[in-house]
């Protein structure tokens, strides 16, 4: 067997891996933001500021 027979499956392999984890990643963030989103005030969700306050309004007005 040939060495660039070899290295195109390691190739295939490595491409499939980071598609996989590159996917996970996009589907995962959305919800990731809602849980996140769900514990802040309207205000620091929309301008996604990180470190505010954490709080439980939004569950008191639903």
């Amino acid at each position: 067997m040939s060495p660039k027979r070899r290295f195109r499956p390691r190739l295939t392999l490595a491409l499939d891996t980071f598609g996989a984890w590159t996917l996970a990643t996009v589907w995962i963030a959305p919800l990731l933001f809602a849980v996140w989103a769900a514990f802040h005030s309207t205000s620091d969700a929309v301008n996604f500021n990180l470190v505010g306050a954490l709080t439980l309004d939004n569950f008191r007005t639903a």
